[in-house]
């Protein structure tokens, strides 16, 4: 009798030809909090579709409408091994889903800049050619699911600061904090097997009212050397289990770099996000952990 197949042995299913997912079909697919926490749990891997629903406090008919969502917007594939059914991700259509955002994104932040910029010079049409570059900054908002003493904590202290600040093929160098108004910080990083001497970015704390507020200087050493020092303000507002949290970073003058710092900023709280929320938990069961 032959043994069975081990799970994590199995090969792929071969993609077979197939129409690209439409973006109706791929954002109609993610407006229900169940198929998004799929989605997040199974860009950690493939999985058995048991194991998925036992994450979930749902009947499992009721995950394999869901699957059957997800694979029929083209965002997931399934296939079969013995008795046990597994599914993975699909990368290509959130990437699509994810460029057409952010192509609209830039063209409404570019009105918006255009439109306070002319609010603030008192709606004239004239400028004066000796003025001042105009000063322009960032407001993200983002919610997390945990509480805001534990965002202000990863946002603060240097052990928790090395689990997400640095982006993909950068590894965090030495961090110093002093967490005191008039204290200074510093977070250095460099390219994963580089021996150069990396960049790092340093400040002053200007307000320090954990864990709802945080406002510090930003200056980057070693990149960025045409950029102003800028200002970076924190709130956190929320409950033992969510927590709303606007960022401004406020002084730039060149739109391209508030734009990367933009995309920078956007992509690191992805980063906090997966280190202070518990995977695959949705906002009505996260009382229970």
């Amino acid at each position: 009798m032959k043994a069975a197949r081990q799970p994590d042995r199995v090969s792929r299913p071969v993609a077979t030809a197939r129409r690209p997912a439409r973006l109706n079909h791929v954002f109609a697919a993610l407006s229900d909090p169940i198929r998004r926490a799929i989605i997040a749990q199974l860009a950690g891997g493939a999985c058995s579709v048991s194991r998925l629903g036992a994450s979930f406090a749902v009947s499992a008919p009721a995950i394999s409408k869901h699957l059957a969502v997800l694979e029929r917007s083209g965002l997931i594939v399934r296939w079969k091994v013995g008795r046990v059914h597994f599914c993975s991700l699909v990368a290509d259509p959130l990437a699509r889903a994810g460029a057409w955002i952010q192509q609209h994104q830039v063209f409404w932040e570019r009105q918006f800049d255009a439109l306070a910029g002319y609010l603030d010079r008192g709606g004239s049409h004239v400028q004066s050619a000796t003025a001042e570059p105009e000063r322009i900054g960032i407001k993200l908002q983002r919610t997390f699911r945990a509480s805001p003493e534990r965002v202000f904590r990863a946002w603060t202290q240097p052990t928790a600061l090395r689990e997400w600040w640095c982006p993909p093929g950068w590894v965090a160098g030495k961090i110093n904090f002093d967490l005191r108004v008039g204290g200074t910080y510093s977070i250095a990083m460099s390219r994963a097997g580089s021996a150069g001497s990396g960049v790092s970015v340093r400040g002053q704390f200007l307000e320090v009212r954990p864990p709802e507020r945080l406002v510090y200087t930003w200056r980057w050493e070693g990149a960025f050397a045409e950029m102003p020092e800028t200002l970076v303000t924190l709130e956190l507002r929320g409950s033992d289990h969510e927590t709303l949290l606007t960022l401004h970073h406020d002084n730039f003058a060149d739109p391209g770099l508030r734009q990367q710092h933009r995309s920078g900023w956007m992509a690191a709280c992805d980063r906090l996000d997966r280190l202070v929320t518990p995977p695959a938990v949705l906002p009505d069961r996260a009382a229970a952990l």
